[in-house]
């Protein structure tokens, strides 16, 4: 097994349980605590870890890839897409957001046309691409396409475990650049002619935020969006602009002077960060262990010798 990283990983990064399936009291008055003291509900405590989980795309029509591969991620909790037609793989890359995507370029013939087109997309050009090759003419062609990283064949439980530890932090990095957090916070837009509507933000990103409210502002109307973060004390006030309207829902992309956005930035990083660190813990007083392929348990990452290569 070879492999074969553009760039260097110098750190490593814990992992993200499934928690859509219910969170009891006790654990959602432990989270309030030590998520910067803001209230919340079970529900929100699963939507804000639903929102920091990784989404991988795996391209494989071996069998045995694909139950290993599958079966490594989902360790993670990484979502995991799985297809094995070229074609329905670059519909996938066009319509989903996507930290990670592992293309087996013995699929078929355009498998590395794949690697070139996740490039080219808008959402997902900076997800990481793993090829998996069967010999070093191919490892050279996936770099050239624009591959973040190669597995080299025979795969094994660890050859594959190596290489997730090793791209895990970078999905973390793409997972953090498109986060989306839930909220429920007041805030009041007051549009260019000084018309004022209030509304609740319910989601909330780098780039903008989701308000709802019965007064909708015209597409393309700028406003000043002023609202509270949620355990913060100061006021937020940013420059806004309507981008889309539909059912009692409007969108906001922030505009303006990007410094006033600084607060958001700092905020939505330490949301993510604390929400990580919160399923780590929870891993480790479920399990007793963290529920990883980064984690350095003997039974994931020493049984080389008792798993047969792919």
């Amino acid at each position: 097994m070879v492999l074969i990283l553009k760039r260097a990983v110098v750190q490593e990064a814990t992992l993200i349980p499934d928690r859509r399936s219910g969170i009891s009291a006790e654990r959602a008055e432990i989270m309030t605590t030590q998520m910067s003291g803001i209230p919340r509900t079970k529900t929100s405590i699963a939507e804000l870890l639903e929102a920091v989980r990784c989404h991988a795309l795996l391209v494989t029509r071996d069998d045995k890839t694909r139950d290993l591969m599958t079966r490594l991620l989902k360790i993670d909790h990484i979502q995991v897409n799985l297809c094995s037609e070229l074609p329905t793989a670059a519909k996938h890359v066009c319509k989903l957001k996507l930290d990670a995507v592992i293309v087996d370029l013995a699929t078929g013939p355009d498998s590395l046309g794949l690697v070139s087109k996740i490039r080219g997309t808008t959402s997902n050009r900076g997800a990481v691409v793993c090829a998996i090759c069967d010999c070093d003419a191919d490892v050279r062609a996936a770099f050239r396409a624009g591959a973040t990283c190669a597995l080299r064949r025979p795969l094994t439980h660890s050859s594959a475990l190596r290489m997730l530890r090793a791209i895990y932090p970078f999905l973390l990095q793409e997972r953090r650049r498109y986060f989306r957090c839930p909220i429920q916070c007041t805030c009041i837009c007051i549009g260019a002619d000084g018309r004022k509507c209030t509304g609740t933000a319910i989601n909330l990103s780098d780039q903008g935020m989701c308000i709802e409210s019965p007064d909708v502002l015209g597409i393309g109307e700028t406003a000043q969006i002023i609202f509270t973060l949620p355990g913060a004390l100061q006021q937020v006030m940013v420059q806004g602009e309507a981008c889309w309207s539909r059912s009692g829902r409007l969108g906001i992309t922030f505009a303006g002077d990007s410094r006033a956005c600084a607060p958001i930035h700092e905020w939505l990083s330490r949301e993510f960060e604390e929400a990580i660190n919160y399923s780590a813990q929870c891993n480790l007083e479920d399990h007793g262990r963290p529920h990883s392929p980064i984690s350095t348990s003997p039974h994931l990452i020493d049984k080389e010798r008792d798993v047969q290569p792919i």
